[in-house]
């Protein structure tokens, strides 16, 4: 449960146009990287054309193309258009607190028919930024957060909306294992939770439900909390749990399973779908702790429906939901 006491609340908003003088940025033309493609980008169609010059002078002009279209037949190709590597670098920035930078996402909730902007937020050091960006690949800072400890350093964010009025919010968490919940509009911490005994590792929300947040800590334990209620709603610890630090989590496409890996070198997949839980979620949704008398209880959970170390040798930093499939690194 969201707890208030015993936690710094002076925030400290940051004057955007002095960030902006510190942050380095780059113009694509004196990019280092943008160089360094477009001379890959030369040397491929130069070795194109070369093998291309070859076929033909050998009279294979149709066949063993480059670049080109399979044809009919097997190992035949069909002589087709160059192409060029379909991105380039158009920007990079450099904060100025010179810390590394460790989570990085865009904010997906907006409407497909509004015209909304692309923008994406960063966390590193005690700091939080969000930028925005522009045509001719420009980068625009427009607000910062910057944590009242300076030793604080976050790990991670993750994007959500308020139901209610569709304002966008950003939770990030770090090395103090406080989850904080800031408004990308005011930059200000509206609310924060305690409860993890260490670092978070990773935030993800809920697919479906824009008020349910997961975090998975070096504490062994995952959470599962209700940003609106204030209100831990389970906990994946325990007897078949995690046995060290949880590295990252995530949700299945339907938010009915959630997968977990670590230090401990497992994967487990945790079941959201039996009635115990879904009860607990519900009641999660509909309880005020203004009009409780008594606080919300944790349902724990200890078993998995699914684990594995079969898979890898060593720890395991990161895994995806792809459909069905799952992919680990």
């Amino acid at each position: 449960m969201a707890d208030h006491e015993g936690v710094e609340s002076e925030e400290n908003i940051i004057d955007v146009e002095k960030i902006e003088e510190k942050i380095s940025l780059t113009p694509p033309e004196e990019c280092g990287m943008f160089a360094e493609h477009e001379a890959l980008t030369l040397k491929l169609e130069e070795q194109g054309s070369d093998v291309e010059s070859t076929n033909e002078s050998n009279g294979n002009s149709n066949d063993n193309t480059v670049t080109g279209k399979m044809g009919k037949g097997r190992g035949h190709w069909r002589r087709g258009k160059k192409t060029k590597l379909g991105y380039r670098c158009t920007n990079n920035l450099k904060e100025d607190h010179k810390q590394p930078l460790f989570g990085v996402t865009f904010n997906c909730n907006f409407d497909e028919s509004a015209e909304d902007p692309l923008i994406f937020a960063t966390v590193g050091s005690n700091r939080a930024s969000i930028y925005q960006c522009k045509d001719k690949g420009e980068i625009k800072l427009l607000q910062a957060y910057v944590d009242a400890d300076p030793d604080e350093n976050f790990y991670t964010a993750a994007w959500s909306f308020i139901l209610d009025s569709g304002e966008p919010i950003l939770a990030i968490a770090g090395s103090r294992g406080i989850i904080r919940i800031i408004s990308a509009f005011t930059m200000q911490c509206s609310k924060h939770f305690l409860g993890h005994g260490s670092s978070v590792n990773e935030l993800k929300f809920h697919p479906l439900d824009p008020e349910l947040l997961l975090s998975v800590s070096k504490d062994y334990a995952l959470r599962l909390w209700n940003v609106r209620t204030e209100v831990c709603v389970l906990m994946l610890a325990g007897v078949e749990g995690h046995r060290d630090e949880v590295l990252s989590g995530d949700f299945d496409i339907l938010g009915t399973r959630i997968i977990s890996c670590g230090m401990d070198h497992s994967l487990k997949i945790w079941s959201l779908d039996e009635e115990k839980i879904k009860k607990t979620i519900e009641d999660a949704a509909l309880y005020n702790n203004a009009k409780s008398t008594k606080s919300f209880k944790t349902l724990q959970i200890h078993y998995p429906k699914f684990t594995t170390r079969d898979i890898h040798r060593n720890y395991v930093d990161c895994v995806r939901w792809l459909g069905d499939l799952v992919l680990s690194k």
